[in-house]
């Protein structure tokens, strides 16, 4: 019976191997490195767009540079799902809070690459197991702040867990590092490491992180109503010494958006096709990202900013600007007022005899 259950488990952690490089195959490219939650990670902007749009600045930011975060103005509350291969699912919470200098914001994602049959034989029987092929969870927080009249820094400490077919699991810490610089108000220049950190083993199979480096730039084009932004990035895996480069746009018209991107070298999900709409305070976003080998990705995102532009989350900040009348006086009209020639009104005495 013991080596009836220690065949099981070697079969088993075969199996979660397998089914962890197919699940992350789902826009993961596939080489040495692991931990598909950290490159599932994404919104439903195109990648070289979001991380150089500092004029839309928002908690999702911190996905792809979090040095974005400083230029952040509103309190948000960010949800992101995406599903693909299968009953592979992938989601997202985020909540971002502008603070004296800067903005410090938090989230949770998860990935869940569906259910996986486990067979083996116990003696003369044949057993089924029915199992969750893989699940990941990070949380992660981040910090941005604007060090000067053009530069943006940040941070991002992320932790997480890796489960594999319920029978191995690893844990892993990484952080991430981000700059954001404007030679001019409209041509932003964006770079990062991601996933520098370690991790643990599964069982006695090492899964590296994909430690990343990226360096993006944009244009930012403002019109009556509209703008567009074209952008190029290239991001670099250290692990697998692979090198994607991309090329996209994003176009603004009034309330709705649409950004486009491709990328080159990509094994999987090269294109990237996004539409936004505004509504408020309200901002909701799809995404569709063809596949050649693997069922399409389809990502959806919805994004709630509390208060109005350019509020600071104070308390000072949220304060109506009116009725300023009622501690100071207007200047403008005092000053009108003195000029307006005053009325003497003499009396007349009456003598009384």
């Amino acid at each position: 019976m013991r080596f009836a259950i220690g065949k099981v488990k070697k079969v088993a952690g075969v199996c979660a191997v397998c089914i962890s490089l197919v699940g992350g195959m789902a826009f993961a490219e596939v080489g040495k490195s692991g931990w598909t939650i950290f490159q599932k990670a994404q919104t439903t902007e195109f990648g070289g767009a979001a991380a150089v749009d500092t004029e839309n600045a928002g908690v999702s930011g911190a996905l792809y540079n979090p040095a974005l975060l400083g230029a952040g103005k509103q309190r948000e509350l960010s949800f992101v799902s995406e599903s693909g291969l299968t009953d592979d699912k992938f989601g997202g919470l985020m909540y971002g809070q502008p603070m004296k200098q800067g903005m410090i914001a938090g989230g949770v994602v998860y990935y869940d690459a569906g259910k996986l049959d486990l067979n083996w034989i116990e003696g003369s029987d044949l057993k089924t197991e029915s199992v969750s092929a893989q699940r990941d969870i990070m949380g992660f927080v981040s910090y941005g702040r604007q060090y000067a009249r053009n530069l943006y820094l940040g941070g991002t400490i992320k932790a997480a867990r890796s489960d594999l077919a319920e029978r191995n699991s690893a844990l892993a810490l990484a952080f991430d590092a981000g700059a954001v610089y404007l030679p001019s108000k409209n041509i932003p220049l964006s770079f990062a490491v991601q996933n520098v950190g370690v991790a643990t083993k599964f069982d006695q199979k090492e899964n590296l992180l994909p430690t990343t480096l990226y360096a993006g730039a944009g244009y930012y084009h403002k019109m009556k109503n509209s703008y567009v932004m074209p952008a190029v990035g290239i991001s670099y895996n250290m692990v697998d010494e692979k090198a994607i480069p991309e090329v996209g746009a994003k176009l603004g018209y009034d309330m709705l958006s649409l950004n486009v991107g491709y990328r080159i070298n990509a094994d999987e999900g090269a294109w990237h096709l996004g539409v936004g709409f505004n509504w408020h305070n309200m901002e909701f976003g799809y995404a569709f990202i063809p596949s050649t080998y693997l069922n399409s990705v389809h990502r959806i995102s919805v994004s709630y900013k509390f208060g109005t532009t350019g509020n600071t989350g104070s308390a000072a900040a949220a304060a109506p600007a009116t009725k300023t009348s009622d501690t100071k006086p207007n200047k403008a009209a005092v000053k009108n007022e003195s000029r307006i020639p005053k009325t003497t009104v003499i009396k007349k005495k009456t003598a009384v005899n």
